[in-house]
């Protein structure tokens, strides 16, 4: 779900995985991605 500044995944993730929460639009198949900052769910609902 979306809201104004708020995407709740409810399902399709397992532990440990990633999600693109910047620049989503640059995002292509198949082609990499240079990870610029890594946070933890912890520090994005402060």
């Amino acid at each position: 779900q979306r809201n104004k500044n708020v995407v709740e995944v409810t399902k399709g993730l397992s532990p440990g995985d990633s999600v693109v929460v910047s620049g989503v639009l640059f995002v292509r198949p198949k082609q990499p991605l240079k990870v610029r900052a890594v946070k933890t769910l912890s520090e994005l609902i402060k």
